[in-house]
């Protein structure tokens, strides 16, 4: 191969778009072409003799001195090196060892391009990339939070952590005004309220309905009325818009003067549209809990009686933790002759009709229990009663124990309309399923009901439930009734001892929150 002239290769290295430099054993710059000259601000000759940390200034001189040194002290070119200027540029640099005919290295060649653009690119890239994680993170965690406080933590502390603020507040919108429901980096105190004609940072911005940006005191200090509070320099705030409403509003409290940036800002707005949604969400499940509570708590006894002789407890367990209301319900009446009723009943369906429906049957059932005392004669007038309104009437299973004390524990008749079977456990832990069939209430006018009568002796009890309490399924299979009579078997002896052991035992085996309520009524000879 016959070699370049060295015209041709001073053409080259005069010509190349990258910089091209030759360095001698002190460091100092012997050649360097016109693109060089460029990227470090200084023209070619001005470049000669001098050294490396007096162009490139003290942080890059460090990092490409290193790299000198380790070619001049090893002979192993070192490639593809990062250098980081203070003005934000960014190149990557290449060196590698002149020898000598003799072999002695007493030059270094240098390559070195800009990067900045890529760089710049790469880091647009990267910080989409943790916005759309951090989106997608807090989208995961507002699928969580049920309550609008709940929903307001969320919100708050990944806004902060989004854009390094060093506190922040997030307050609801209500008639009154802006009432501060969670708080990160600022003292502990009452909710603070401000009212919505105030001129402060966050009114402003629910009244505008977008964000406010503050970029330093002395600028809030000129155009609002109150001094700030806690530390920050630099102020934003975020209304939660959703279908046209403010519905909170966050404010977020900056280290530094100035404003976000249009990708911060961006970041911000989209979790403010998320957590407007979950706000609006978080308060319908609110309303709809309240009215559930306040709706089941209309339909279940106040309280249950104490009566001499008779260990007594229930247990009810709402839909998804009381946020729906569901079809059971329980009751203990007074009969006549020292005779007492306990109820448990099943209505089909959830929600408000299905509540509705376990109400009307429960009165129903009271209502005849004042005309008899056997539970079959009861259960059976109640749904001839209910199936002469001439409505269509969902069906229910019902559960009628009538009880008193005797000598010796407890007398028990029982009647089942469809129900499932009461589970005696007796004084030494042993089982015995209690059958009374007959058909569910709404079936038709005649239910084919019977008593079936036992007696309970000091020790034994009586356990009455609905079917949510077996149906509760776990991780792989359902609690079932077998597990169900395993719990009830090793209880402890007092009946509300038994009754929340019961209750643990199924919640803690059911995955989620329960889909199906749960009543529960257990009674014990003393």
């Amino acid at each position: 191969m016959t070699p370049l002239a060295p015209a041709v290769l001073e053409q080259l290295f005069a010509g190349t778009p990258v910089g091209l430099a030759v360095l001698d054993s002190e460091h100092r710059y012997v050649r360097v072409n016109d693109a060089l000259a460029r990227i470090n601000g200084i023209s070619s000759h001005d470049h000669v003799g001098r050294s490396v940390s007096d162009v490139l200034g003290e942080s890059a001189a460090s990092t490409v001195e290193a790299a000198l040194a380790h070619v001049l002290s090893t002979g192993e070119p070192v490639e593809g090196l990062e250098v980081d200027f203070e003005d934000g540029h960014h190149y990557l640099a290449s060196y590698a060892p002149v020898v000598e005919p003799d072999g002695g290295r007493t030059a270094v060649a240098a390559i070195v391009q800009d990067v900045s653009q890529r760089r710049r690119a790469e880091l647009a890239l990267g910080r989409a990339l943790n916005r759309m994680t951090r989106l997608q993170r807090v989208t995961a965690a507002l699928s969580g939070a049920l309550t609008v406080e709940q929903v307001a933590e969320v919100v708050l502390n990944d806004s902060a952590e989004a854009i390094g603020a060093s506190c922040g507040v997030m307050s609801i919108v209500t008639e009154r005004g802006l009432v501060d429901i969670a708080r990160m980096g600022l003292p502990p105190g009452p909710p603070k309220l401000l009212r919505l004609d105030a001129n402060l940072p966050m009114p402003e911005a629910v009244r505008r309905r977008s964000s406010v940006v503050v970029g330093s005191r002395d600028r809030w200090l000129a155009d609002y009325d109150e001094a700030p509070g806690g530390v920050f320099e630099g102020f934003v705030s975020i209304p939660l818009v959703f279908e046209g409403r403010a519905r909170a509003c966050m404010g977020l409290g900056l280290p530094l003067t100035g404003a976000p940036d249009e990708q911060d800002m961006g970041l911000l707005n989209a979790i403010a549209r998320q957590g407007a949604q979950a706000v609006e969400r978080a308060r319908l499940f609110d309303d709809r809990a309240t009215i559930a509570r306040t709706l089941q708590e209309g339909l279940l006894p106040r309280e249950i009686p104490v009566i001499e002789g008779v260990d007594l407890a229930v247990h009810y367990q709402p839909i998804g933790g009381g946020g729906s209301v569901g079809g059971d319900f329980y009751d203990v009446l007074e009969l006549n002759d020292g005779w007492w009723l306990g109820v448990v009943g099943d209505v089909c369906g959830k929600g408000a009709q299905a509540a509705v429906h376990s109400g009307l049957l429960r009165t129903t059932i009271a209502a005849m229990a004042l005309h008899a005392r056997d539970p079959a004669e009861i259960l059976d007038l109640a749904n001839r009663a209910l199936m002469r309104q001439g409505q269509s009437w969902p069906y229910a299973t019902v559960a009628c124990v009538a009880f008193r004390p005797v000598e010796g524990g407890l007398r028990v008749d029982i009647a089942s309309a469809g129900h499932p079977p009461g589970l005696v456990r007796r004084a030494d832990g042993s089982i015995q399923e209690l059958r009374a069939d007959g058909l569910m209430i709404g079936i038709q006018a005649d239910l084919q009901l019977r008593a079936v009568g036992v007696s309970l002796s000091p020790g034994d009890s009586l356990s009455i439930y609905t079917d949510g309490m077996f149906d509760a399924r776990g991780s792989e299979d359902r609690f079932g009734e077998e597990r169900l009579a395993a719990v009830i078997s090793a209880a402890p002896q007092s009946a509300a001892e038994m009754a929340q052991h019961i209750a643990d035992a199924v919640l803690e085996f059911e995955e989620g929150t329960p889909r199906d309520d749960r009543a529960l009524l257990v009674l014990r000879a003393p």
